[in-house]
């Protein structure tokens, strides 16, 4: 999220930027070349994956900070809703689930957690 601005010459990023890699101020006029449609679609598959690749695998693990322990940080509570990556699933879907309890090691640090999901309640460590 941004400040507008007054400039009504700004330009955002926009879903409609990967889709027709311009802002999305109209529908687009469709080719009727089948052969172009489908080397469009297969670029915007491929630019998707690349985009999720590297969403999943660079973003998300900056989210996660691991400092090993040696500057404080906050502790993961009850009750937390956390995301669960699996590899199994297609890009786009995650799995959810909600913090039931944690586990802190000797120096009250949080090191496993249990985490109920659709399945049951399985311990992660964090």
């Amino acid at each position: 999220m941004i400040t507008l601005t007054e400039n009504p010459d700004d330009e955002y990023l926009t879903p409609g930027h990967f889709l027709v890699e311009g802002s999305l101020i109209s529908i687009p006029q469709t080719d009727p070349d089948h052969k172009n449609l489908k080397t469009r679609w297969q670029m915007i598959q491929d630019m998707n994956k690349q985009f999720w690749k590297k969403w999943s695998s660079d973003y998300l693990q900056q989210l996660q900070v691991r400092t090993k322990w040696r500057t404080p940080s906050k502790n993961i509570e009850v009750n937390n809703i956390v995301l669960i990556k699996d590899e199994n699933l297609p890009a786009g879907k995650w799995s959810m689930g909600k913090v039931v309890a944690f586990h802190p090691g000797k120096d009250g640090y949080v090191r496993v957690v249990s985490v109920k999901t659709k399945n049951g309640v399985m311990q992660w460590l964090i």
